[in-house]
C-alpha cells in the first residue's frame, strides 16, 4: 500500500488487527524487510505498521532532497493518516541518533546500534 506526503508516495504495509499496535521505522538505508522477523513474531496478538522511507524498498526516490524535518513530517502524517494514537512500542533503528519523539505517553528515543530484536511485550 502506499500513502502520499507532499507528492511523495511512500509505501508501507500493515500487518494484523489487534487493538495493540507497534510502530516500526527502519533506520536510515534498511526496508521494511530487515524486521520481517520481529513482525513475523507479533502479527498474530498486535497490529503492525512499517514504511519504506523514500527511496528506499518500494517507496521512489523523491525528486528533491528531504531533511531531517521532512523525514519528521513524512512520520507525522503517516501516523494521523493510519489514526495511530497510542501504540504499545515503537522499533525505530537510528538516523544516527537524530531520532528522539514522543507518541501520547510513549517516549522515544533510539541508539543507532540498536539490533532488530524482539523484546517481550
Amino acid at each position: 500500500m502506499y500513502f502520499k506526503h507532499n507528492n511523495i508516495n511512500i509505501y508501507y504495509e500493515k500487518y494484523g488487527i489487534k487493538n495493540n499496535v507497534i510502530l516500526i521505522l527502519p533506520g536510515w538505508g534498511n526496508t521494511r524487510q530487515t524486521f520481517y522477523n520481529i513482525i513475523n513474531h507479533f502479527k498474530d496478538n498486535h497490529t503492525i505498521y512499517i514504511f519504506d522511507y523514500p527511496g528506499f524498498g518500494n517507496s521512489p526516490i523523491p525528486k528533491k532532497t528531504l531533511t531531517i524535518y521532512n523525514y519528521a513530517e513524512i512520520i507525522k502524517t503517516f501516523i494521523e493518516k493510519n489514526n495511530i494514537t497510542n501504540p504499545t512500542a515503537a522499533f525505530i533503528n537510528s538516523l544516527k541518533n537524530i531520532f528522539i519523539g514522543h507518541i501520547n505517553n510513549l517516549i522515544i528515543i533510539i541508539n543507532a546500534i540498536t539490533p532488530p530484536i524482539a523484546p517481550n511485550i
